[in-house]
């Protein structure tokens, strides 16, 4: 199964396709079945993909492609840019502005 990738000059994934649930999904039993062959398991091995995708460690930037509704059934701790141009998050059954 092919993904629509492409790669940047540091070697990072750059898409603007998007990548259906499933087919994620079977990628990372893919390379978690993988890590596990290799002796790296567990969401404690900070190699591990479970591990990273728990603690994302954001090197350069990230965008946010502002919303012009905050995202449907959201938990705590969820964050989105409104078209507002302010920043919010999900805490304690509601929607905090987190700029002034």
């Amino acid at each position: 199964m092919a993904f629509p990738v492409n790669l940047d000059s540091f070697g990072s994934v750059v898409t603007r396709e998007t990548i259906q649930p499933e087919h994620l999904n079977l990628l990372r039993r893919a390379v978690e079945a993988l890590e596990a062959s290799v002796g790296i398991t567990g969401s404690t091995d900070t190699n591990s993909l479970r591990y990273l995708s728990q603690h994302p460690n954001i090197v350069d930037f990230m965008h946010l492609t502002p919303l012009a509704a905050p995202p449907g059934t959201p938990v705590d701790g969820d964050v989105y840019v409104g078209i507002d141009n302010h920043m919010y998050c999900y805490m304690n059954t509601a929607w905090r502005r987190l700029d002034n």
